[in-house]
């Protein structure tokens, strides 16, 4: 353990830094992602005005293509895999002889319909929602799980490049680095006075409540441990919050704590050998089909915007007066030449039927690559079907995402119900 609190902390400091070079080359990719597909995720991409960049960024949208596709994916995944209406999860004692007696099967059942409510009661599934769409654009998903003394725990669902992960010797995410902000007011009364330091109280003391401070979270193994303790500095799992914006005369620590467990749920789409994030997620597949479907839709307006209105040729003696081309509008100029007559300056005739269907092309790629014919095979079928026609129709869309699906079911819902379950056990 570190001597003192300022060794501490430069620890942290020093492995949030490595952990952000090794998260630095998707920073680029995130952020174009967010930029062309989904501009409400990725907001603390950049360091000025973090609240406003989602809405600036729905300006460069000019076809909405892959929003949707995104979306589709995000609610195909919901209720394929979480529907909050159906059973999507059973419990186990891992045992095959303990499950085929009456006592587990009756504990078993009544462990699971509380773990049902507890997930209906708080707001697991709407973090799950925003956690599939997520991975289903960035490669990976974030969910952070904390005890809650009303509900049992809530969830903070988090998004890409808010944080970073490491994993442990088997690949598995085992460390969460979280970079986000707080005001003064709400820093003062989650911590009180003597933890904040003197940038936040002065802040506070004259009125400026609402003025932001750079908040670290880590989340990590801790390793010089008594395990033969129960106390929170020596849990399994090391939680620091620190401000990363003291005052030098404070260490900035905010809070030591810990978990007996990794608190988080962190999903990737799919990790390829020793790589930590992932690169095979729909939305990095498509970007570059999004990109070319903005820019068709663009110069598709731009050429409709020829035709309808196009550039005009007007006599020099129109300069200083005031021309209405609306129809029925007069105008009264000096023309005394035929050649002095206005005339349009773009007389190129445009055929906009091989823009338009290579750009049906892009979209049919692009909603491809997100699985969108997987997801509405149901809604785009005429004839009648029975129930298990539909179910078998339910099983073959998903066994074609088979091999995610058991990735993020081993590191998204094992995890989410294995941590709900402890700390309602605890409770």
């Amino acid at each position: 353990m570190p001597d003192n609190r300022s060794d501490l902390r430069k620890k942290i400091v020093s492995r949030w830094t490595e952990l952000k070079t090794e998260r630095a080359p998707y920073i680029d990719q995130w952020l174009a992602i967010s930029n062309f597909i989904t501009p409400a995720s990725g907001r603390f991409l950049s360091e000025t005005s973090p609240q406003n960049l989602g809405r600036s960024r729905w300006n460069k949208i000019y076809n909405n293509t892959a929003t949707r596709a995104a979306n589709i994916l995000a609610a195909g995944l919901m209720s394929g895999m979480t529907d909050p209406s159906s059973q999507w999860f059973a419990l186990t004692t891992g045992d095959p002889n303990l499950d085929s007696t009456y006592a587990a099967k009756q504990w078993t059942d009544q462990v699971q319909r509380i773990l049902e409510m507890a997930f209906q009661r708080t707001n697991t599934y709407q973090a799950l929602h925003h956690g599939w769409r997520e991975v289903g654009t960035m490669g990976i998903m974030a969910i952070v799980i904390l005890e809650d003394p009303l509900n049992g725990f809530y969830c903070v669902p988090l998004v890409a490049g808010e944080y970073c992960i490491g994993v442990n010797y088997k690949g598995e995410p085992d460390t969460l680095y979280r970079r986000f902000s707080m005001t003064a007011g709400q820093l003062v009364s989650k911590y009180g006075r003597k933890a904040v330091g003197r940038n936040v109280l002065m802040c506070y003391d004259k009125g400026d409540f609402d003025r932001r401070f750079r908040i670290l979270h880590a989340i990590e193994p801790r390793f010089d441990r008594d395990p033969t303790k129960i106390d929170n500095l020596n849990m399994a799992y090391r939680s620091i919050v620190m401000l990363l914006d003291n005052d030098g005369e404070h260490d900035g620590i905010l809070e030591e704590s810990g978990y007996n467990e990794f608190p988080a749920v962190v999903g990737r789409w799919g990790a390829s050998g020793s790589d930590i994030y992932s690169e095979e997620a729909p939305g990095m597949v498509a970007l570059g089909d999004v990109k070319q479907l903005q820019h068709q839709e663009l110069q598709k307006g731009n050429a409709i915007d020829f035709q309808v209105d196009p550039p005009k040729i007007l006599p020099t003696s129109a300069k200083d007066k005031i021309i209405d081309f609306l129809p029925g509008g007069m105008n009264f100029i000096d023309m005394p030449t035929s050649g002095n007559q206005v005339q349009s300056a773009f007389n190129v005739s445009l055929n906009l039927q091989h823009l338009t269907a290579d750009m049906q092309e892009v979209q049919q790629r692009i909603n491809q690559a997100f699985n969108v014919d997987l997801f509405l095979m149901l809604s785009g079928s005429t004839k009648n079907m029975t129930a298990t026609e539909v179910a078998e129709r339910h099983e073959e869309k998903l066994m074609m995402l088979g091999p995610v699906l058991s990735r993020l079911n081993h590191e998204v819902l094992r995890p989410l119900i294995e941590r709900a379950f402890n700390i309602l056990q605890r409770a």
